[in-house]
């Protein structure tokens, strides 16, 4: 009994005071700052990229084109993104072309500054992060697309 005492004397006497306060989220600069013309083969990891085409919860969306970049941020336009690659289908479709291909580099932007890159190749409609392969459909292609256009838009 006298050691609880003198250990709750002892923690009266210092005058520390614990408060716990929230702190505004970190800006993240969405990255890459410049898109390359040469985006193939280009992949960075993220933690379960393995499992999913775009895991966790990025924060911003760099869209690289051999034309343009677009950002795009918030994590409700940026979710609608992920929602719509994680949900395409594994596997890739048989395609043929000449030259080389033109690709979409999309760059997942996240909190803690990592960047996950999804490339998207046009003429055969895949998208990988380089652990993961999946048959874009038409609407994703569309929506990947439009983005840019929007932006110019505005």
């Amino acid at each position: 009994m006298i050691v609880g005492v003198w250990l709750l004397a002892a923690v009266a006497c210092t005058g520390t005071e614990v408060v716990q306060t929230s702190s505004p989220s970190p800006v993240v600069t969405a990255s890459p700052l410049t898109c390359s013309k040469n985006l193939n083969n280009k992949y960075t990891d993220v933690p379960g990229a393995g499992r999913v085409l775009v895991p966790g919860q990025p924060v911003a969306l760099v869209l690289c084109s051999n034309r343009s970049r677009t950002v795009i941020e918030g994590t409700d336009r940026v979710g609608r993104f992920v929602d719509r690659l994680n949900g395409l289908h594994e596997g890739i479709i048989p395609c043929e072309f000449f030259g080389t291909p033109d690709f979409y580099g999309l760059f997942f932007n996240y909190q803690d500054s990592s960047v996950l890159t999804v490339l998207v190749t046009i003429p055969c409609g895949t998208a990988s992060n380089g652990r993961s392969i999946r048959r874009v459909d038409k609407p994703t292609m569309n929506m990947i697309s439009s983005a840019f256009s929007e932006d110019s838009a505005a």
